[in-house]
C-alpha cells in the first residue's frame, strides 16, 4: 500500500505533500497489504455501487495508518486480513499463512474422466 509519512509520526493514505499535524514536507513510503481488525460495523443498507449488503472494518495496518475497508466476508476484532485499493476504496479478505493454504480442501472431484487423474487405461 502506499501512502505518505511524516518525521512527527502522521501516516496517511491520501496524497499529501505537507502534513496537517506539523506543516513539514511528507515523504512518500510503503506499507503491507494486510492488517488486524480493531472495530466493524455490519451494515443493513446496500451501498451505493454494491450488489449485497458488505460490512465495514476499521484495520491497523503494521507501521502504517489505520484504514477502513469493506468486505462481505464476517469478522471479528482481531482478525489478520489482507486488503487491496480499488480507486479510493479498499476490500478486504481473510489472511491466509503459505501453510493454511497448503492444507486447504481441494473443492476438485476426482471423476477419473477427461482430467488427466485416475488410472490410465491402455487399448491393446
Amino acid at each position: 500500500m502506499k501512502g505518505h509519512r511524516c518525521r512527527c509520526g502522521f501516516k496517511t493514505t491520501a496524497k499529501r505533500l505537507r502534513c496537517p499535524r506539523c506543516g513539514k514536507r511528507m515523504s512518500l513510503t510503503y506499507w503491507p497489504n494486510h492488517g488486524i481488525v480493531l472495530a466493524y460495523v455490519k451494515l443493513g443498507v446496500v451501498p451505493v455501487n454494491y450488489e449485497f449488503p458488505m460490512d465495514l472494518l476499521m484495520l491497523e495496518v503494521k507501521t502504517g495508518p489505520k484504514i477502513a475497508c469493506w468486505t462481505d466476508t464476517p469478522f471479528s476484532v482481531g482478525d489478520d486480513v489482507t486488503f487491496v485499493q480499488l480507486g479510493d476504496t479498499y476490500i478486504c479478505s481473510p489472511r491466509y499463512d503459505i501453510k493454511e493454504i497448503m492444507e486447504l480442501p481441494d473443492d476438485s472431484e476426482d471423476d477419473g474422466g477427461e482430467s488427466g487423474k485416475g488410472e490410465l487405461r491402455s487399448e491393446s
